[in-house]
């Protein structure tokens, strides 16, 4: 695991995530997601979330048909601790119609992982 945390954003400029590749922990330092080589995001299971973009922000297509197949997990990580102030996010372009931001608009997808 990486020891560089980085903050990962949602499109209205809150720092929800963070990434140490592989993983990706939520703001209490609990894992909650997984990324490849290839940005792509996975819940702890393996179901396919979306990917990260330069942002950084996760996000995926907002057609069902373009999900990806379950992967196979990987190994838990330990508990991170996490810095209590995060700096100001990027300014964030919009989101093209066919994209939704998955931590956002979709925080679920992340939840009762473990």
């Amino acid at each position: 695991m990486n020891d560089k945390l980085i903050p990962i954003y949602t499109s209205a400029g809150e720092c929800s995530a963070y990434l140490s590749y592989p993983y990706i922990f939520d703001v209490n330092g609990d894992w909650i997601a997984f990324v490849d080589k290839d940005r792509s995001v996975y819940s702890i299971r393996g179901e396919y979330i979306g990917w990260i973009t330069d942002d950084p922000r996760i996000v995926r297509m907002v057609s069902s048909d373009d999900l990806k197949k379950r992967v196979e997990p990987i190994k838990k990580p330990s508990m991170i601790k996490v810095v209590a102030t995060q700096a100001l996010a990027p300014m964030m372009p919009d989101l093209p119609n066919s994209q939704i931001d998955v931590l956002q608009d979709e925080p679920n997808k992340f939840i009762g992982n473990g």
